[in-house]
């Protein structure tokens, strides 16, 4: 006897039990492909919004295909999918990570150590995490319009307005990390620079990177030369939040 086919209820539950059905791996490929995009920059099929046959194909099909079985074997789990890709070798070798400017906001706060992490409610700081802060973004004059002007994988993401970032929060961190850095027990250039480069980015600067840095300091230097050595690192570390170094991180 033939089985018959599964009936799924006419709601909102229905039709996400349909989008997510075992024989059905386009949902989950999809998403996949978006989330290694929000990785690189760019998916593993360029069109993040058409995968279907008129898109490009894959970069590397075998592996989409494996991501997104693995993803569907393990129940949907986003962590578990994160941790895939960011334990690849393809991204142990990417030369640059993108972040956009809401999280880099928030990376920010975090290494000045004035990130507010309280979840939901009214703001107790006015340093609140992204999710939790409006913000304001540009439209496109195609916006009503949405099927006229496809997304670009290659275009940067929409800046919010206001930045991010804003004056007073630029000036709280680059104080906080200036008061970090007068607490090492290194009394170098070097090695302030190294401390603050690492903070903002989880990683040591390069050899490159560190001569760049110690330009960037002797110019400062020379420009403050009748400003205290407190306000003088408090302006470097203000500069270090505009390097492409750190915010393509």
């Amino acid at each position: 006897p033939t089985q018959s086919p599964i009936r799924f209820h006419p709601n909102r539950a229905g039709l996400a039990a349909w989008l997510t059905r075992s024989d059905n791996p386009l949902t989950a490929r999809v998403f996949v492909n978006r989330v290694w995009a929000n990785f690189f920059g760019h998916g593993l099929v360029d069109s993040l919004e058409n995968l279907g046959i008129a898109s490009s194909a894959p970069s590397d099909p075998a592996h989409l295909d494996r991501l997104t079985q693995d993803f569907i074997a393990h129940h949907w789990d986003l962590k578990h999918l994160c941790r895939q890709i960011v334990f690849s070798a393809a991204y142990q070798q990417s030369p640059s990570r993108p972040l956009d400017p809401i999280r880099f906001r928030d990376q920010a706060l975090a290494a000045a150590g004035l990130l507010d992490r309280s979840s939901g409610g009214p703001p107790t700081s006015s340093f609140r995490r992204s999710v939790y802060t409006p913000w304001l973004r540009t439209t496109s004059p195609d916006a009503k319009q949405p099927s006229l002007c496809p997304a670009s994988p290659s275009s940067p993401l929409p800046v919010p307005s206001p930045q991010p970032l804003q004056n007073a929060e630029r000036l709280a961190v680059a104080q906080a990390l200036s008061s970090q850095l007068f607490e090492l027990d290194a009394k170098s250039d070097t090695a302030r620079l190294t401390h603050a480069f690492q903070t903002l980015t989880a990683r040591p600067p390069t050899i490159d990177e560190l001569a760049k840095l110690g330009e960037l300091c002797r110019a400062q230097k020379i420009k403050h030369s009748t400003s205290t050595e407190q306000m003088l690192w408090s302006e470097i570390c203000s500069l270090l939040l505009d390097q492409p170094e750190i915010a393509r991180r």
